[in-house]
């Protein structure tokens, strides 16, 4: 665990601390599930919390929220946190306007 936690950090610096989805695929455990460190060091490396259910998506979905996430301007990421805030467990960021219209873009 310390060699992928040493080739983690090595990535990070030398992408310039933007998380990357081959970090994201290093992640992963073999139950395919995150645990709560690695999901603090992708939320450290985007700058925002990742939604309360991030884990019960598919992998497909979490790529998809990571990099809708790392496109988020300033006033975008605000009224991200904000809403995650407010609403709190009955936010749902893939149900949101902004990542429905994002993702059909993405097509």
């Amino acid at each position: 665990m310390n060699q992928i936690n040493n080739q983690i950090s090595h990535i990070c610096v030398k992408n310039d601390k933007k998380i990357d989805l081959v970090l994201f695929k290093i992640y992963k455990t073999k139950y395919n599930k995150m645990n709560c460190q690695q999901i603090k060091l992708i939320e450290t490396e985007l700058g925002l919390e990742l939604p309360n259910n991030f884990q019960n998506y598919s992998e497909e979905i979490q790529e998809l929220l990571i990099k809708y996430l790392k496109h988020l301007d300033t006033i975008e990421r605000q009224a991200y946190t904000i809403g995650k805030r407010h609403l709190g467990t009955s936010f749902n960021v893939v149900k949101s306007n902004g990542f429905l219209n994002w993702k059909k873009n993405q097509k």
